[in-house]
């Protein structure tokens, strides 16, 4: 990535625009192009927005299987190709069966589908197969629930809004699930996310806060009203909503896949979790996380530092190097 480019306002922007200034675009397009997003935002140290950056972008499981559902269930036209590739490994002699995933067999064949599918979702035929298979049930869940099928209705779904932020002077970027076109009469203008989870539906609050799900609520609500002023637009977004999907768990307490819908209200004044982001993001000094990490950018593009010399890149985007004195890490007592 240019660096430079996050804060060149006449780069092309791609896709069509469908609304608002929202834009239809690959998922490959999207992750290329050079904003601040919301994950670059809960990096709480420079030396991690820098890594988050440059690093190549880490497949799990998890992630592959909730892409899945996102285009079940968000953009069902859309064949799973278009975001995935099968690694085509070869069948062991043998066993009968393909080689392990740690073979070197593998590991070529691996090699070569990413080469070929740059930006995709690389997989075993087999890993395809149980994520489809788990898939099923998560699809019949979100089905199952009524307030989760209804926000699908007249909504755009999967669209990309990019911006050069009037008042940052940078380009931002954010990526709503569902992104309802009229305000519900009782809650107002709402975003919302499709959210599948390891957990029960009942732990979601945990899962916001391992994952910055408050912040995701908070950067995109921010974006879509700045977006929309800049069109001489007036919107105010009164709540997030999740539609999350806990996912099948076997053990000693088995539970299928279930839905619900969960509102977080974005007035700070009444839910204490996105005071909290309005702090990092939007604090009283002026000197959030995204002017610490504008501040250091145009210190990088001055000083265009070897990036094989890890003291001059550290020099710029620190972490705790330079710090005089311990963190005090304590909890104040409870009063008698």
């Amino acid at each position: 990535m240019n660096f430079a480019d996050i804060i060149n306002p006449n780069i092309p922007v791609p896709g069509e625009l469908v609304k608002w200034g929202y834009r239809r675009m690959s998922e490959a397009d999207y992750r290329a192009f050079p904003a601040i997003n919301n994950s670059l935002l809960k990096c709480p140290t420079l030396a991690e927005m820098r890594m988050l950056l440059t690093a190549p972008q880490k497949q799990t499981d998890a992630l592959a299987l909730g892409t899945l559902a996102d285009m079940a269930i968000l953009t069902p036209e859309e064949p799973w190709t278009e975001r995935f590739a099968v690694a085509d490994i070869p069948i062991n002699p043998k066993t009968g069966k393909a080689y392990g995933a740690d073979s070197q067999k593998a590991v070529e064949a691996f090699e070569a589908a990413v080469a070929a599918s740059p930006g995709k979702f690389v997989a075993s035929a087999d890993a395809i197969r149980e994520m489809t298979a788990e898939l099923a049930g998560i699809v019949k869940a979100f089905n199952d629930s009524a307030l989760c099928r209804k926000t699908l209705e007249g909504a755009l779904t999967q669209v990309s809004g990019i911006m050069f932020h009037p008042v940052w002077k940078c380009w931002v970027k954010w990526k709503p699930d569902v992104l309802p076109l009229k305000p519900d009469e009782k809650y107002g203008w709402s975003i919302a996310d499709l959210k599948t989870s390891a957990r029960h539906v009942l732990q979601f609050e945990k899962d916001c806060f391992e994952f910055g799900y408050f912040d995701q609520a908070g950067w995109y609500s921010h974006c879509h009203e700045t977006l929309l002023a800049t069109r001489g637009q007036t919107l105010r977004v009164a709540n997030f909503d999740f539609l999350l999907v806990g996912k099948v768990a076997a053990g000693r307490q088995p539970r299928p896949p279930m839905a619900r819908k969960i509102r977080v209200p974005l007035d700070p004044l009444i839910n204490q979790h996105m005071e909290s982001h309005r702090r990092r993001v939007f604090p009283e000094d002026g000197f959030g996380r995204v002017e610490m990490f504008l501040s250091a950018l145009r210190e990088h593009i001055a000083a265009d530092p070897d990036p094989k010399d890890p003291d001059a890149l550290s020099r710029i985007w620190g972490a705790f190097e330079n710090e005089s004195e311990p963190c005090i890490l304590a909890r104040l007592p409870r009063a008698a």
